[in-house]
């Protein structure tokens, strides 16, 4: 393992922010199940159709994501540090019969072990990693020729700060408590250099946006105050 790659740990894994209730109704992470369609909309809009693609679900916590994609055809490996938040997705892989491989590790670990995938998708983790650039040269190292990643992450201004941490975490308790430093969010720019640098190309960065009217998640090309998505792909 690299001594980037050893960097990759969630900062407030210890904390135990991210440990239990993945699959609760209206639990801690109500808001990852209520965007997740368009996570999956979004991928196969990018990326094609899943049916029959290796991908990676790094930073997998509970398995919210990793579930969805496997139910569409992917041969999904689900990727976490946190054992507890692997061994809650394991359990309720086991008991709905989905075949996918979690693994309690860093994106390092698959490096090593010469892992590849045809899709890599990496949704709302560099936010809480010591050194975001290390898992996406891991992600870009990870891909086949011509694959595609996907982040989802949290832009690093003031409003998204206000957002995520004044809104979301303190005043609605949407999120867990805790979850959120406005200091490791990521600005697109910065993504979009540390995709240049693991050799992958930005092909569209779109901010994530709510409709009160309509109740649904939507991607916008042109707005990305807060939370936004960057699909890239391998091309070298």
């Amino acid at each position: 393992m690299t001594a980037a790659a050893k960097k990759t740990k969630k900062t407030n894994e210890a904390d135990g922010v991210f440990d239990g209730g993945w699959w609760e109704a209206e639990g801690p992470f109500r808001l990852l199940h209520a965007v997740n369609p368009l996570r999956l909309r979004a991928l196969r809009e990018t990326a094609g159709e899943l049916a029959g693609k290796t991908l990676l679900d790094a930073g997998c916590g509970g398995g919210i994501f990793s579930e969805a994609a496997a139910a569409a055809g992917a041969r999904v490996c689900g990727a976490d540090v946190n054992k507890k938040a692997i061994a809650e997705a394991q359990a309720r892989a086991k008991k709905n019969g989905a075949n996918i491989e979690y693994r309690a590790c860093e994106t390092g670990a698959l490096v090593g072990e010469g892992k590849s995938y045809d899709i890599a998708v990496c949704f709302e983790m560099l936010e809480h990693c010591e050194s975001p650039a290390a898992v996406v040269a891991d992600i870009g190292a990870l891909l086949k020729l011509g694959g595609w990643a996907a982040f989802s992450t949290i832009n690093r201004t003031a409003f998204a700060s206000f957002l995520m941490i004044g809104v979301l975490e303190k005043l609605l308790a949407a999120t867990p408590e805790g979850s959120h430093n406005a200091a490791q969010f990521v600005k697109p720019e910065e993504l979009a250099g540390f995709c240049a640098d693991a050799g992958l190309t930005v092909r569209r960065v779109a901010g994530l946006q709510y409709s009160f009217f309509g109740k649904h998640f939507y991607l916008d090309d042109s707005r990305f105050a807060a939370n936004y998505f960057l699909f890239a792909r391998r091309e070298r």
